[in-house]
């Protein structure tokens, strides 16, 4: 018979078995550090444009007038960023402060100072109201003049005989009315040979009281036709000028009365 042959281990020599190592390679992709570079270029330059002392407001030059109120809040914008300013809200805002403001405009000149040009109203005619003169530009805007000349205390005057409150920077008259005050002031002197005393309103603006000094005075109709009227004034006064002695109503389309 044959014996099973028995396997023989050499337990003085025995064989060590390793596992298989897996080799790995660590790199970058180039694209994430480009990613990385320009982030931080961005944050420089977001820094530099928003928090660096280089677009700070640092001059402001002014074209025009205008009164300590708004020259108090332009000097608010010093140091303020300049792309960070707000122009459309800025010039509204100061507009609103200055009645004879008619326009603002602020430009802002790369890297600090600002232009601001404000354009103010000119002055048609003065207004006359519980014993305090404003003005009134050609548009019928009334407002408020900071700086005065002879010549502004020179234009002719209407006094609101209703002694209404008045909103400056509104609409007060219509330009139509201003345009008929002004040729009055003008040629009603030469063609009656007389001069103005007073110019009156009482109930409405479409009735005007012209007073000459020591004399009669004249009813005009503001919405009627300004050279109509003073041509019958003149044939008026040149026909019945002994007679005439309390008014010339001239309200009535085409026709003169007189007292």
């Amino acid at each position: 018979m044959f014996g099973k042959r028995r396997r023989q281990f050499d337990f003085r020599n025995p064989k060590i078995y390793r596992t298989t190592k897996k080799e790995t390679n660590v790199s970058f992709n180039p694209k994430y550090i480009w990613l990385f570079l320009i982030l931080i270029l961005i944050g420089l330059a977001v820094w530099w444009f928003f928090y660096s002392q280089t677009f700070l407001i640092k001059n402001i030059e002014i074209t025009g007038t205008v009164n300590d109120s708004i020259k108090a809040e332009i000097d608010k914008f010093y140091n303020k960023n300049i792309f960070l300013f707000v122009i459309g809200q800025s010039d509204m805002e100061l507009a609103k402060k200055q009645t004879s403001i008619e326009r603002l405009n602020i430009i802002k000149g790369i890297p600090d100072t600002l232009k601001i040009e404000v354009l103010v109203r000119k002055p048609d005619i003065r207004w006359k109201t519980k014993d305090k003169i404003y003005f009134i530009d050609e548009n019928g805007i009334i407002f408020n003049l900071e700086t005065q000349n002879e010549d502004d205390n020179k234009l002719p005057c209407v006094v609101d005989g209703r002694n209404l409150e008045i909103k400056l920077g509104s609409k007060a008259v219509t330009s139509d009315f201003v345009d008929f005050i002004k040729k009055l002031a003008e040629k009603l002197p030469e063609e009656s040979k007389k001069e103005i005393a007073e110019m009156r309103i009482e109930e409405t603006t479409l009735h005007l009281t012209v007073k000459f000094k020591d004399s009669y005075q004249i009813f005009f109709d503001t919405l009627g036709s300004f050279d109509d009227q003073l041509y019958l004034l003149k044939k008026t006064i040149e026909k019945h000028n002994g007679e005439i002695k309390e008014y010339i109503d001239l309200r009535v389309d085409g026709k003169a009365y007189y007292k």
